[in-house]
């Protein structure tokens, strides 16, 4: 002879057990499309919801008891370019991944960040002032496009030039500028001429 044993159970969309109507130990199913989660208590008596990950544009919704679980997760999907993955915590909500919209130098540096193309709406800005590099030595962007149509305005200090031909820097000095040979040390001064 069989008999079938239920959890507790609800198919009504977001609700979820108070926590005292829970044995310890005992289970609670909600079992709706749009907020399954499995429930249970701990033995201080707070709810826990065990998942699965909340995804959606708003917080999880809460029906009948209205407490947050620590732990708890939500796949904010506001960005839909880069939803945040957000853990509760005691103090609220808190953005546990960097598909936030937030790109920073540090993430860049610890491989945190990582894409076959990153689209901005925005400025870029450092954090901080003459830290940070865009490429290196040994990893090279292959090109940089900018307007010309307007004129766009590069702003830098010594410029360097360099590749299987030649090695140069334009150093600019107080009333000329100059080019150094780096493969020779040699300098070289632009003779200008005023024009107004």
């Amino acid at each position: 002879m069989s008999f079938l044993v239920q959890h507790i159970r609800s198919g009504e969309f977001a609700r979820r057990p108070q926590p005292l109507d829970l044995a310890p130990g005992q289970l609670a199913v909600n079992y709706n499309t749009d907020s399954t989660g499995l429930f249970f208590r701990t033995d201080n008596g707070e709810l826990v919801k065990a998942g699965p990950v909340h995804v959606g544009a708003s917080a999880p919704p809460q029906i009948n008891y209205t407490e947050r679980s620590i732990g708890e997760m939500w796949l904010d999907t506001t960005d839909s370019i880069a939803p945040s993955l957000k853990v509760y915590t005691p103090a609220g909500w808190v953005v546990v991944n960097v598909l936030d919209g937030t790109i920073t130098p540090d993430k860049i540096a610890n491989g945190a960040v990582t894409a076959e193309k990153i689209t901005l709406n925005n400025t870029l800005i450092p954090t901080v002032d003459d830290q940070f590099d865009f490429g290196s030595s040994v990893s090279r962007l292959s090109h940089i496009y900018s307007n010309n149509i307007t004129a766009t305005n590069v702003y830098t200090g010594d410029l360097h030039l360099k590749n299987d031909k030649g090695d140069w820097t334009v150093v600019e000095a107080e009333d000329y500028l100059a080019l150094r040979n780096n493969k020779t040390g040699k300098n070289f001064k632009i003779v200008m001429e005023a024009i107004n």
